[in-house]
């Protein structure tokens, strides 16, 4: 019996050896948080050589049991030798329901997690359904009624925060794994109903450096002394701009630009809003980092009111 033990134990170590090389060896990384089918699968490998060798030792047993029985021996010992039977019968029968029931558990976790991620799909596609609706109304043109179609705002900021949820769930259930995907549609959403396309260019600031750089090219042919050629470029750049560079500092024109922009749409503001609050959770996970650049130059012309 201590035999026995001894080789299960040897067995179960083998095992454990086994689970863990083999992903290294294939280059699979084991996953960082918990995973039921994960833990399944290993108390499977775990036990399997410990299954094996009981299911040996109850068919052994039952063997010899079955070679040594005579049916002219004592009343006494004939019922010892029956319930033996039975207990190994019955042995044997919970060793082979073991493994059934651990597929079966399997099958079910596989079967609630296609539900979960059918029902996250059935999620994102309505909440990204809601982001194109629209609604007719009617407006007075030259004293006559006319139908306009405009974005359904009320609708498309509960699909833009149903989306925000989705990815705050994703990151605490599902390892972040439609977390890019959303903000992925954020940004998509902001490109194209907000589009730098249709930004304001006259920031002063740029104006005023694209003013100062044609000047001081075109200056660099006559004027070799650098700050005689600066200067001058400095001068000519006021007169063909009305600007100096005071006026880029805090409270100048450029001030006064910003100010003048308009208020993002609703929805756009609340899209930007939401990129803004990503997870930090996430911030340091490959799956989770969002580059500050994707929907950068998508609100060169409006003014967000944050």
């Amino acid at each position: 019996m201590a035999g026995a033990i001894a080789l299960a134990l040897v067995f179960c170590a083998a095992s454990v050896v086994v689970y863990v090389a083999i992903p290294a060896a294939m280059g699979k990384p084991r996953p960082r948080r918990f995973d039921s089918l994960e833990a399944l699968r290993a108390a499977a490998i775990l036990f399997a050589p410990v299954w094996v060798l009981l299911v040996g030792h109850v068919l052994w047993a039952l063997w010899g049991l079955a070679s040594e029985f005579n049916p002219s021996v004592q009343d006494g010992d004939l019922r010892w030798h029956a319930l033996a039977f039975v207990g190994l019968i019955t042995s044997l029968g919970a060793l082979i329901s073991a493994p059934l029931a651990l597929i079966r558990v399997w099958t079910t976790e596989r079967q609630t997690r296609t539900a979960e991620q059918g029902h996250m799909t059935d999620r994102i596609s309505k909440a990204v359904e809601q982001l194109g609706t629209e609604k007719t109304v009617k407006v007075i043109e030259e004293g006559e009624s006319v139908e306009k179609t405009l974005p359904n705002i009320e609708v498309r900021i509960g699909g833009l925060l149903s989306l925000e949820r989705i990815a705050q769930d994703s990151v605490t259930y599902d390892r972040g794994r439609d977390h890019v995907r959303v903000m992925e549609i954020l940004c998509a959403y902001v490109r194209e109903n907000a589009p730098a396309s249709t930004a304001r260019d006259d920031n002063p600031r740029y104006v005023w450096e694209a003013a100062l750089a044609k000047a001081e090219e075109e200056l660099s042919k006559d004027i070799e002394d650098k700050v005689q050629r600066h200067s001058e470029a400095l001068e000519l750049a006021h007169q063909r701009t009305g600007l100096k560079p005071s006026d880029l500092e805090w409270g100048g024109a450029a001030t006064d630009w910003a100010a003048s922009l308009p208020k993002p749409r609703q929805d756009i503001q609340i899209s930007v809003s939401i990129l803004g609050r990503v997870d930090k959770r996430v911030s340091r996970r490959p799956e989770g980092v969002i580059q500050a650049g994707i929907c950068d130059g998508d609100q060169l012309g409006t003014r967000p009111d944050v």
